[in-house]
Order: structure tokens, then C-alpha cells, then sequence
């Protein structure tokens, strides 16, 4: 014999008791379902919309700061014009080694640990603070440029592009060129005599 397979209509199960409880109840459930559904999606949106707007934030507050702190704490590799002299070399853990090339193509390797300059010769260092008379060697170190920079009565300003800032501190002129990582270029003119400064991250601290 064939079973009766024909489904009870909706209407006779919405006058029994029983079954109008069961499917008001499922209705109840699915209502609830989809509003914890709608509220949870709504709150990962804006969460992630707040996210991204504060890391957008930090970017443009920090991002100039945390560029000085790198060129200092980073091993730098550099390429300096000062005057008529062109240098070249590295800069590892706060100490410059270099090689240093004037106007009548002469070479000198020397080292500035920031106190005193050594020329080195055959692996032999010996001290000479007068090999450079005319310039700042101060400048050669990053850390004593940025010191100056990060003192809170010198106020910078911005380039239009967001990718420089000038000071003007003690008639000394400054300008910090970035790129979307590094601070790449300091230029000081300071006493009539233009330090150009290229810097290149080389292995960098742990």
C-alpha cells in the first residue's frame, strides 16, 4: 500500500496549539538570529574602519618621528659633499669610517667616533682632529643632527608634499628629505658652507 504523503496544510497547523507555539517560536529564533547577525557585521565593519583611521593617524603623527629615531639607531651607509670635500663610507653603531676625497683627488680613510678623528693608515689609527679646520664635523653623526632637531624650542616646517621639513635654528639652515620610509637626505648650510648628506640604511642594529 502507498503511504499518504500529502503535507498537512499551513493553515490547519496554524490553528493547532501546539504547532502555532512550535513555528511562532522558530520565527521568534530566526528574527533574533538575524538581528546578532546585522550587529555583529556592523561592529567588525566600524571597528575595522576605526582601526585603519587610527593607523592612518599614527602614520602622519609618528611617522616623521620614528624616521629620526631610525636614521640614528640604524647602520647607515653614507655619501657626504661638504664644501670641497666628498666622503663616503659607513656608519656602524654610532661610529663613521670613511674615505675622504678633496678637490686634488687625494684619499684618506678616517674615523669620527664623535669626540676625535683618526686617520687610518694600514689598519693603524692614529689622531687628528686637524684634518678637518673649516667645517662642522659634528654633522658627520646623524645622532648629534637630530639632537639639535628633536630640541622642543626648534619648530620645523612641513613641506607641501609632506616629504621635507626645514628649520631655521641659530642662522643655521636644515632640510630633511624623506621617502616613504628613510630620511635620505639632511642639507645644512651653516656658516656659508653646504653639508649635502645621503644616507642609505645598511644592516640594521638588533
Amino acid at each position: 500500500m502507498k503511504k499518504d504523503n500529502k503535507r498537512i496544510p499551513f493553515k490547519v497547523l496554524w490553528k493547532n496549539p501546539f504547532y502555532n507555539a512550535v513555528i511562532k517560536m522558530g520565527l521568534w529564533i530566526v528574527f533574533f538570529i538575524l538581528i546578532y547577525l546585522g550587529v555583529f557585521i556592523s561592529n567588525s565593519m566600524g571597528n575595522n574602519y576605526n582601526n585603519n583611521s587610527s593607523n592612518e593617524k599614527k602614520d602622519i603623527i609618528v611617522s616623521y618621528q620614528q624616521m629620526k629615531k631610525d636614521l640614528v639607531s640604524n647602520n647607515l651607509n653614507i655619501k657626504y659633499k661638504v664644501g670641497d670635500y666628498y666622503i663616503s663610507g659607513e656608519i656602524n653603531d654610532g661610529v663613521l669610517i670613511a674615505t675622504l676625497e678633496d678637490e686634488s683627488d687625494s684619499l684618506i680613510k678616517f674615523k669620527y667616533d664623535g669626540e676625535n678623528i683618526y686617520q687610518i693608515k694600514k689598519e693603524e689609527e692614529s689622531l687628528k682632529n686637524d684634518l678637518f679646520t673649516d667645517i662642522n664635523i659634528k654633522y658627520f653623526l646623524p645622532s648629534k643632527i637630530i639632537e639639535i632637531l628633536d630640541d622642543p624650542k626648534n619648530i620645523s616646517i612641513k613641506g607641501s608634499d609632506g616629504l621635507s621639513y626645514s628649520y631655521n635654528i641659530d642662522n643655521v639652515a636644515y632640510t630633511a628629505y624623506l621617502n616613504n620610509k628613510n630620511i635620505e637626505k639632511i642639507i645644512i648650510l651653516d656658516n656659508e658652507i653646504t653639508y649635502e648628506l645621503d644616507y642609505e640604511v645598511g644592516n640594521e642594529n638588533k
